[in-house]
């Protein structure tokens, strides 16, 4: 009725069912395939209309069709077959002017999952596009605050009043209602402007314990390795912050969520970026480096002590502040890898560093550092392993255990199978790495 001489549902239905007809008339031999199930158990079946036709179609031709199932590989066997590429195709397609180039984050795809390398920067196929609004955008929002603030405060950016970040939020809130004109904003505004305030409380007390000022945001990072004699690695990217003084320097790099540098994924190539970064910046500001750090805007959840009722006394005792005033800084320390024995300029309270702790006798040690030395020539094998390996056309499809989480290639590999654990790549790194804290020249279990 709304739409005039538009067919009714039952013209369209007959049509639908004259169209299937035609289909099996004009065929010798008529297949039907469906999905028994779904990943979560649900049991799918043929339309009606389907399974009526094709009993009646089977009826009329005096024929007798019976269910024929797909045969399944076995369950041990889950991971697909590929083709690895051959060398001249993997230089062609990854290679210009004998330079791989490209980023740390792309050679950490590559660790994690060599086929989705392949789909992403040898194929160069795109992923698509997100419509929506999503969380990544605010984190970006407040990496952009976070650098704003040291540009114009340097070592007090941490003291900026609630009207500064307001009209900075304002700023950076404009920009993205421009792209997104149908929502409102007001809710996220006021969650971004506490969260942020909650930060600057912390940075603000982080920044007093430190000698270190915030010189650099967004430092530019360009690296060469040589791969052999003729390829070379180039390497592009940004650190989010370098901290120095006059002999130091410490990298932080901004994370939305909590996150560890750990030893068994930095030295099976999955965690790159930080320990690159820091080293290679080394020659370019002239100074040592301390260490390189995750923060999180983000705290991990804090266990606050509650009130409890002394029966005896018949009253409440009292809330130990200090106890939940130290797992609120305990909830935002730094994560990350100590690269110097004079961490005390970077943090003389060790409340702010996760790998500091401070003594009986006042004095604080450091639960491991490393070789800075060392570190340097793990990286430079690691570097030169998974260039070799690219350049070779290594191509299989071998996830990591995270690695498919964000992939936006599932859909082409379709892997379904047991993931791979990633071993490390370095020789180097299965012995020698320097720990606990050597003020002294000794090593401390």
């Amino acid at each position: 009725d709304l739409i005039k001489n538009y067919p009714s549902l039952e013209e369209r239905h007959a049509n639908y069912m004259n169209h299937l007809d035609c289909i099996l008339k004009a065929s010798n031999r008529i297949i039907f395939t469906y999905h028994h199930g779904n990943y979560e158990g649900k049991s799918y079946e043929p339309a009606l209309e389907i399974e009526n036709l094709y009993k009646a179609y089977a009826m009329s031709n005096d024929i007798n069709p019976k269910p024929q199932p797909i045969s399944l590989k076995s369950k041990k066997q889950t991971r697909l077959s590929n083709t690895p590429l051959s060398p001249q195709t993997a230089k062609a397609l990854y290679t210009n002017n004998h330079i791989l180039s490209g980023s740390l984050s792309a050679l950490e795809t590559y660790r994690g999952c060599p086929f989705a390398y392949f789909l992403k920067y040898g194929l160069r196929l795109k992923a698509p596009a997100t419509i929506g609004f999503d969380v990544a955008k605010i984190g970006t929002l407040t990496h952009y605050i976070f650098e704003k603030l040291v540009e114009m405060k340097q070592k007090n950016y941490a003291q900026a009043t609630k009207e500064e970040l307001t009209q900075l939020l304002e700023e950076g809130i404009h920009q993205i209602q421009m792209a997104y004109p149908q929502l409102d904003f007001s809710l996220i505004f006021e969650k971004e402007l506490n969260l942020l305030l909650i930060n600057l409380e912390y940075l603000n007390q982080m920044e007093k314990a430190s000698s270190l000022t915030p010189a650099y945001t967004e430092y530019k990072f360009l690296h060469t390795y040589p791969i052999n004699n003729t390829y070379q690695l180039q390497l592009k990217g940004y650190v989010d912050r370098v901290d120095v003084n006059n002999r130091y320097f410490r990298i932080i790099d901004y994370k939305s969520s909590r996150k560890e540098l750990k030893e068994d994924l930095v030295f099976s190539g999955q965690q790159l970026q930080l320990l690159t970064y820091c080293i290679n910046i080394k020659e370019q500001l002239n100074k040592n480096p301390i260490g390189a750090y995750y923060y999180s805007t983000k705290p991990n959840n804090i266990n606050i002590t509650a009130n409890k009722i002394n029966r005896r006394k018949n009253e409440i005792d009292p809330i130990d502040d200090e106890i939940n005033d130290a797992n609120w800084i305990k909830s935002f320390q730094l994560n990350g890898w100590l690269t110097s024995e004079f961490y005390e300029q970077m943090d003389n309270d060790s409340r702010f560093t996760q790998s500091l702790k401070k003594q009986k006798d006042g004095s604080i040690k450091a639960s491991k550092i490393y070789d800075e030395r060392l570190i340097s020539a793990i990286i430079n094998e690691m570097m030169k392993n998974l260039s070799t390996w690219i350049l070779e056309g290594k191509i299989e499809i071998e996830p990591s255990e995270n690695s498919c989480i964000f992939c936006n290639y599932q859909s082409i590999c379709r892997y379904q199978g047991k993931k791979f654990e990633k071993e490390w790549i370095s020789e180097i790194a299965k012995n020698n790495f320097k720990k606990g804290d050597n003020k002294n020249g000794e090593e401390l279990e």
